[in-house]
This record gives C-alpha cells, structure tokens and sequence, in this order.
C-alpha cells in the first residue's frame, strides 16, 4: 500500500499543481497539521519526511470537501518559509519589533523609508 502512496506522490509532483486560493481557515488547519508532524518526529533535517508528507496530505484533504495535491501543500509550505526568512530579516534590523496586540511587525514611519531606500528586498 505505501508504493501505493509512494507512485501517487510521484505523480503529483510531477503534475502541474492546479491554482489554489488559500483561505485563512485552510493555513491554519495546514499549519497545526505541520506543527503536529514536527512534534511527532517526522521531520528529518529542514525538511518533512515523505512518510510525513502522506499524512499531512491525507489529514489535510480529510478536513475538507475540496481535496488539494500534495505539491499545492508543499507549495503553500514553501510560502510559509519565505514569509517567514522575510520577518526574520526584518526583526533583526534596528527599529523593528514585534507588535503581540496587533500580531504584525512594527517601526517608525522613518525607518521604512529608509528601508524601501536602501532597497534591501529588493
């Protein structure tokens, strides 16, 4: 049954995935689903196991209707990194903190000024 599994997963990444629009509800299912395979060990390095990607895929279309591709899931989880390398630079420059009330980064109006004219991001 895992060679199963296993051929399936090859195809999808193969595939072209189809064009997602993640809803808000969908990540956070999606990220508790991730941070519970973490948890659980199934993570080796930076990277998620294939064993680990079968159930994330199997426990995420479980809570829905609509059923995603194993390479959207890797795709949206690929999103969440950048986004995350993104705010990690970020709070590390002078003048940027974490805002816990509003859940956003935070910094004086003159200092992203000075961040769009250096084009550090760019």
């Amino acid at each position: 049954m895992d060679d199963e599994k296993d051929k399936i997963i090859r195809k999808e990444n193969t595939d072209k995935a189809k064009r997602h629009v993640w809803k808000s509800s969908e990540d956070k299912i999606l990220l508790n689903i991730l941070k519970d395979q973490s948890l659980q060990g199934g993570k080796e390095g930076t990277g998620y196991t294939k064993k680990a990607w079968r159930d994330i895929l199997e426990q995420f279309n479980d809570s829905r209707v609509e059923k995603l591709e194993l390479q959207q899931l890797k795709n949206r989880h690929k999103y969440y990194r950048s986004c995350y390398s993104t705010m990690d630079r970020l709070l590390k420059l002078t003048g940027f903190g974490w805002d816990d009330d509003d859940k956003m980064i935070k910094a004086p109006e003159d200092i992203w000024k000075e961040l769009i004219k250096v084009s550090l991001f760019k």
